[in-house]
């Protein structure tokens, strides 16, 4: 029978746990490679579909002066706030105190040290530390629905996220991204150390660290494949880890089981002694 060219051989090789084992030599290093970054992606494809509904972030866990600073501006003022068409409505009086200034040209930003500054077009917040925030207005605000400062808070804090979805977004991605990546390496790693120091048994045929890196990459196919299914349905980056990871452990259980390493038990159920 005419042997299966790579990629198929791997998929061939996947489905059947002797096979995970006997073609322990069928790909070179950089066909390693692309099986790995391959378990990647594919681990990562409901991470991308689930992507919409990325969550929304605090800013008060980032920057908790943010609350302080407009807990200290008073109420009154905040109701005197009217957007119309995404652009500030001049107050009848002005308003200028040590934490909230109400200026459509935003020239006195620059002497604005901690504080809340309404511009023509935009809020401008300045916190301690240099940190500075800018956030466009909605298409309208009535300062008059603020019941108190943690409304205004809120909303601070909502069209910031509606602002900034793109970032949300990419941010998630590489996060989590990260995360795959390092888990994937050290289980491929890490599982194919263990699993040559079973060559130091007469049983095992195993020779090389390669042979078992090339028997985890083909033990992962079905667990990263289960894993990224659940993940479609029921997405949790944590449970589809833990899915993988011990999806490994009981396919290499498996492997054992029916090849003991060896490959004269693999082929006709007799173990060949080196």
């Amino acid at each position: 029978m005419k042997k299966k060219s790579f990629p198929i051989s791997y998929f061939v090789n996947s489905c059947s746990f002797k096979k995970m084992f006997l073609g322990r030599r069928d790909l070179n290093a950089i066909q390693m490679i692309f099986v790995s970054i391959f378990l990647v992606f594919l681990l990562l494809n409901p991470v991308v579909y689930h992507s919409k509904n990325v969550p929304e972030y605090d800013l008060n866990e980032f920057l908790p002066d943010l609350t302080k600073t407009v807990e200290k501006i008073s109420l009154t003022d905040l109701q005197q706030i009217k957007v119309e068409n995404h652009q500030l409505v001049q107050p009848q009086e002005p308003i200028k105190e040590d934490f909230l200034i109400v200026n459509l040209n935003g020239k006195e930003h620059a002497t604005m040290k901690n504080g809340v500054m309404f511009t023509n077009k935009t809020i401008e917040i300045k916190l301690k530390g240099d940190t500075d925030l800018t956030i466009a207005y909605p298409k309208s605000i009535n300062g008059s629905d603020f019941n108190s400062n943690q409304d205004f808070l809120t909303m601070i804090n909502k069209e910031w996220n509606n602002q900034n979805s793109v970032y949300r977004y990419f941010s998630m991605i590489i996060l989590v991204s990260l995360l795959v990546v390092v888990t994937v390496l050290f289980l491929v790693f890490g599982a194919s150390f263990f699993i040559l120091l079973t060559k130091k048994n007469q049983m095992s045929t195993i020779k090389t660290y390669k042979e078992s890196v090339n028997v985890v990459l083909n033990a992962m196919f079905i667990p990263t494949l289960l894993a990224t299914v659940v993940g479609f349905i029921s997405y949790d980056i944590t449970v589809m880890l833990m899915i993988q990871s011990l999806g490994l452990g009981l396919v290499m259980l498996l492997i054992f089981v029916k090849t003991k390493f060896n490959d004269g038990y693999a082929l006709d159920g007799k173990l060949s002694i080196n």
